[in-house]
């Protein structure tokens, strides 16, 4: 008989990226996190979460660790918030709301699509202050997820890639797609 371990959640501590840090400052600032918190207690029955992320509801956005049975090394999951509208928060789930946020209005998916680039560049790694500076708002499209949770999902999607292609190949990947809706 095997007896299954029970699951135990630890919640580590908020991790906040600075507006102007770099992809290399922001990927040793998470993987140091990770090693500071999951070296004290590990195994497969410790589920960690990160807070990441404050939306306008004052909802939190977390990572989880593991991110899943086919996730390895420092790889996480952003977890997505309920009713934000974009399902699992999977890759597929966010090119699906851009194509939404695209067959709503094309011409303010360009600024969305800038907003997305600044990201991908980290101009800025406040989406607030890149949502200000494009003139995008939460209401800025009626269909699909809510803008503020897709951005936010979207900048911890880049970091993730960042932390797994050492190279960066896996957020320019993951930007080419997300550009290559609406042309």
């Amino acid at each position: 008989m095997t007896i299954k371990a029970e699951k135990q959640t630890i919640i580590g501590p908020r991790i906040c990226i600075a507006a102007k840090e770099t992809r290399e400052q922001i990927v040793v600032q998470v993987v140091n996190t990770f090693i500071a918190n999951e070296g004290i207690r590990h195994g497969k029955s410790i589920i960690y979460f990160y807070p990441v992320e404050t939306l306008c509801n004052n909802e939190i956005i977390q990572i989880r660790r593991p991110g899943g049975l086919r996730k390895w090394n420092f790889d996480f999951k952003v977890e997505v918030i309920q009713n934000s509208g974009l399902k699992r928060g999977s890759h597929a789930d966010l090119f699906n709301d851009l194509r939404v946020k695209y067959s709503e209005n094309p011409e303010l998916f360009v600024k969305l699509r800038d907003l997305i680039k600044d990201m991908h560049d980290c101009v800025d790694n406040n989406i607030d202050n890149l949502m200000k500076k494009h003139n995008i708002t939460n209401d800025s499209f009626t269909r699909g997820g809510k803008v503020e949770v897709f951005l936010k999902v979207v900048k911890w999607m880049f970091i993730m890639e960042d932390i797994v292609y050492g190279s960066y190949e896996g957020r320019t990947k993951l930007f080419k797609a997300l550009m290559g809706i609406g042309l």
